[in-house]
């Protein structure tokens, strides 16, 4: 974007730097119908989820699949893609890739929502 007072360079593909928050009611899953994986953490730029170790793991390294992220009671915030990047017996690190603009927001927006409500119950452990 230019202006006549300055210059802002956008780049979607730079690395997205941002904070991981951990959850316990968020889930992914890759196939509609598939099992559900929960999620340890996210952030706007990645995930990692467990599976259970005596299964196969859902994805190989560098393999990118389509994942939804849902809500304990199945219902689907949203999709995106990932690349598997670490797959350790019992849990997967895989980051977000192909995110358009929307997606971008969707995930930020997120990852806010869990860091207000993780302040907010520490606020109220104090009083």
């Amino acid at each position: 974007m230019n202006t006549d007072d300055f210059t802002i360079e956008y780049t979607p593909s730079s690395p997205r730097k941002t904070l991981r928050v951990t959850t316990t009611s968020l889930f992914a899953r890759f196939d509609p119908k598939g099992p559900c994986y929960p999620l340890n953490d996210i952030s706007a730029s990645g995930i990692s989820f467990t599976y259970k170790d005596i299964s196969p793991a859902p994805c190989e390294v560098n393999e990118i699949r389509p994942l939804q992220i849902l809500l304990a009671n199945n219902k689907v915030l949203m999709q995106a893609k990932i690349k598997c990047l670490h797959v350790f017996p019992k849990f997967i690190g895989a980051v977000f890739v192909d995110l358009d603009r929307h997606t971008e927001a969707k995930l930020d927006k997120l990852v806010l929502e869990i860091q207000k409500q993780q302040i907010a119950k520490k606020n109220r452990k104090k009083q």
